[in-house]
């Protein structure tokens, strides 16, 4: 995939394309873009993605502005692996806000880009006049030589696929949940700081990332099974995320991972985390024995549901 600058003065060759913020890039995002893909070929087309680097709501102010489930990094990452020719990665800016659909439509899809099928999205909608309809656009398109067409649904019984549904899994702890809808597991990728040793002590050394420096959103306080990945290997773990309540009264938030059968040294090293399932909520424990127990449990639970 060749990601293509705003102000790219190079003529793209003739293109179908979508458009989106794509957070998580989940199985409806890449149900559009293998839509996208199978268009192109039935009309020899190349294929592209427009997207953005911040989220639209946060140039709008919007009351509600989403913490991501990726970070930039990471979309780009996924999207590169959706099989696309090209990606139009573009900064939301005041300027692009204020921009209608159709001038978006034909200074840039069509003029710089050279779009000529666009795909859109089911409930998706761009450009300042937010009350343009899908028909707005088919009817901008046939002004300007661009084919408009609707995607389809991502076809998932009883569910939904959308960032906000997979957001409101991981804040409420369903994991397993989000890794159906993302189809893939959501991930965490850190650096490895030193902890408290407090598990260490009881049998239990951890790998503690510091979330002060993870921008994207974080699961529910709880224990979970994880897969850790580390230098191409993936290692069983069970992963805890939480203020400590059992042994501080006002702890920080932290995350720290055990992991199984592995013996080494991780301090300063980057891990990603993927989160399998949640295996029990925070709580307060009576004591440090009733928690080692807890613990132990947490273990056995691990090896039944994580396979490195």
């Amino acid at each position: 995939m060749k990601v293509i600058k705003k102000n790219a003065k190079a003529q793209l060759p003739p293109n179908a394309a979508t458009i989106g913020f794509f957070d998580g890039v989940h199985l409806g995002h890449r149900h559009i873009i293998g839509q996208v893909k199978h268009l192109a070929q039935e009309r020899g087309l190349q294929t592209l993605i427009v997207t953005f680097t911040e989220h639209p709501r946060k140039v709008l102010n919007c009351d509600y502005q989403p913490t991501p489930l990726n970070t930039f990094s990471e979309k780009m990452a996924l999207l590169g692996q959706c099989g696309v020719d090209y990606c139009c990665p573009l900064e939301f800016d005041k300027e692009l806000a204020q921009t209608s659909s159709y001038n978006f439509m034909r200074d840039f899809l069509k003029n710089r880009l050279n779009v000529q099928l666009l795909v859109v999205g089911y409930d998706n909608h761009f450009g300042s006049d937010r009350n343009a309809t899908f028909q707005d656009y088919v009817r901008y398109g046939r002004q300007l030589g661009i084919e408009v067409v609707q995607a389809e649904e991502y076809p998932l019984a009883d569910q939904r696929v959308s960032s906000s549904a997979i957001r409101f899994c991981i804040q409420t702890g369903d994991v397993a949940t989000a890794a159906q809808l993302l189809g893939y597991p959501y991930s965490i990728t850190g650096k490895v700081v030193k902890g408290h040793q407090l598990g260490a002590k009881m049998g239990f050394p951890t790998a503690n990332i510091d979330l002060r420096n993870v921008h994207k959103i974080l699961p529910r306080d709880a224990s979970y099974a994880v897969r850790v990945l580390h230098h191409d290997q993936a290692y069983a773990g069970m992963a805890y995320i939480g203020r400590r309540p059992t042994v501080s009264a006002e702890g920080e938030r932290t995350l720290e991972i055990h992991l199984l059968h592995f013996d080494g040294n991780l301090y300063g090293h980057t891990i990603s985390v993927q989160f399998i399932q949640q295996l029990r909520p925070e709580r307060r424990f009576h004591s440090l024995s009733e928690l080692e127990q807890a613990l132990r449990h947490d273990l056995e639970e691990t090896e039944r549901i994580v396979t490195p």
